[in-house]
C-alpha cells in the first residue's frame, strides 16, 4: 500500500517544486541576479504552496481515523502520502532555490526566443 499511495501522489510530488522554479525563473526574466530571483521566487510562493500541500493533506487524514481491517490496509497509503507531501514541500523550499541560485546563469535565460548575452546559437522557430 506504500507503493500505492506514492503511485497515487506521484504528480503532486513534482508540482510543488516546478511552482517554485516557474516563479525563480520569471525573476531571472525580469533581469534579477539569480541568488535574489531565488530568494523572492521563493518567498512570493512559499504560502500558496503550503496551502497546496496541506489540502492534500487534509483529505488523507481521515484515513487515519478508519478501524477494522481498512486500517490495516489504508493508514499506510495516508501515512506515505502525506509523508511524501511534507518530503516534496520541504526539497521544494530547501533544495530547488538553493539550486536555482547556484546552476542558472542569468545570460541562459531565453527572451522572445533568443539567448540574451553570450549565445552561441539562436533558438528560433523555423
Amino acid at each position: 500500500m506504500i507503493l500505492g499511495g506514492l503511485a497515487l501522489v506521484f504528480s503532486r510530488l513534482i508540482d510543488n517544486s516546478v511552482v517554485l522554479l516557474e516563479n525563480i525563473f520569471r525573476h531571472i526574466e525580469l533581469g534579477e541576479p539569480p541568488e535574489v530571483a531565488a530568494e523572492k521566487g521563493g518567498k512570493e510562493v512559499a504560502l500558496p504552496v503550503l496551502a497546496a500541500t496541506l489540502t492534500t493533506a487534509i483529505v488523507f487524514f481521515p484515513v487515519t481515523l478508519l478501524t477494522g481491517v481498512s486500517q490495516f490496509l489504508f493508514t499506510a497509503l495516508a501515512t506515505s502520502v502525506v509523508l511524501a507531501l511534507f518530503a516534496s514541500y520541504f526539497v521544494a523550499m530547501t533544495v530547488v532555490p538553493l539550486f536555482c541560485a547556484k546552476l542558472i546563469k542569468a545570460n541562459q535565460v531565453h527572451e522572445g526566443g533568443r539567448r540574451r548575452q553570450g549565445a552561441k546559437r539562436d533558438l528560433e522557430p523555423v
